[in-house]
Formats: C-alpha cells, sequence, structure tokens
C-alpha cells in the first residue's frame, strides 16, 4: 500500500500530499515536518496557499463603488 507524504511547493506555497520517492521531492517539492503531517496511507486534501492583498485580509475585503469613466451632464 503506498504512502503518502505532505510537501510544499517551493514556487506557489501549496501544500499537497504525493507518494513517497516522488521524484520531484527534493527538486521543487519540500517536504513539511514530520511531526505535524506523518506519513499516510491515505492522501490529504490539499492545502492551497492564498496571498493576503496588503492591508486587507483574505476572508473579507472592502468593495468600492465603481465610477464612471466619462463624465455625464445632468439636464
Amino acid at each position: 500500500m503506498p504512502r503518502y507524504v505532505r510537501v510544499r511547493d517551493d514556487v506557489t506555497g501549496h501544500e499537497k500530499d504525493v507518494p513517497e520517492g516522488y521524484w520531484l521531492i527534493g527538486n521543487g517539492l519540500t517536504p513539511v515536518k514530520a511531526d505535524r503531517y506523518p506519513p499516510s496511507t491515505v492522501a490529504r486534501r490539499a492545502k492551497p496557499r492564498v496571498k493576503k492583498l496588503a492591508g486587507q485580509s483574505a476572508k473579507r475585503r472592502a468593495r468600492r463603488p465603481v465610477e464612471p469613466d466619462t463624465a455625464t451632464e445632468k439636464e
């Protein structure tokens, strides 16, 4: 039965499970601490990395009203 280890993508920061001995471990994928994510016989759900915007939380962003590009005349 294959065993899966948790790794982090060096470029995107996403975490996912790959089989032990996967050829990209060490070449683009860095193993995550084994005490937090021990090897498993079942692949776990992937964890995407979401970048936070400066000064705003990733969960809640303020919406600003959109202003028209051209001025309109009042009648």
